[in-house]
């Protein structure tokens, strides 16, 4: 899944690998996971960005959890050939993405001469995407948060420590409603 932004927000990607299965108990025969993020934010507005923000950017940098080309804005390139690393080493079934740039990042993909398919997932809890591919329902927050509480409840999916996630999950805000979201955010918080 891609999160796009522009200036001030970092833009990541989200990847998601089907390892195996599990062989035995209750979840036998339930795929297992291996999940990561890569990220990126510009180059030239990081040391404002450290201050404003109050996050060690500069640190994840250097530490290469965060990607910062030079510019005051997040080229697209970057992202969409980070995809075609990922194409090259793995069959990408879908990219999920929010309205947000998307068609600018999809003149990138195709400049490159990807062939991907695009699958929205409305980021809000009130509006879910359209089906596709003859699924039952599109994808939208509530169902993908309740999916992912259920691979980690299960011990089902393992997340590559990257303080980038890490600190995007502890900004996350929720509202009550219907769906287990809380819950989720107390588990992935400790």
């Amino acid at each position: 899944g891609a999160d796009l932004s522009q200036v001030k927000d970092i833009t990541a990607v989200g990847y998601c690998v089907e390892t195996s299965r599990v062989e035995e108990g209750e979840h036998a025969g339930k795929p297992l996971y291996d999940a990561w993020v890569q990220a990126w934010t510009p180059g030239d507005t990081l040391s404002a960005r450290v201050l404003r923000d109050k996050q060690p950017y500069d640190l994840w940098v250097a530490d290469g959890f965060l990607n910062a080309p030079a510019g005051e804005n997040i080229s697209f390139r970057h992202v969409a050939q980070a995809l075609a690393e990922m194409a090259s080493d793995y069959r990408v079934e879908a990219v999920a993405y929010d309205r947000y740039a998307l068609r600018r990042f999809e003149e990138e993909v195709a400049e490159l001469g990807l062939d991907l398919t695009f699958v929205e997932h409305p980021q809000g809890g009130t509006k879910r995407a359209r089906p596709v591919d003859g699924s039952v329902e599109g994808l939208w927050m509530p169902g993908s948060l309740r999916h992912l509480e259920e691979l980690i409840l299960e011990g089902r999916i393992r997340l590559k420590r990257n303080p980038v996630l890490i600190s995007a999950m502890m900004s996350a805000v929720t509202e009550a409603d219907r769906w287990p979201v809380e819950r989720i955010l107390a588990f992935l918080a400790i």
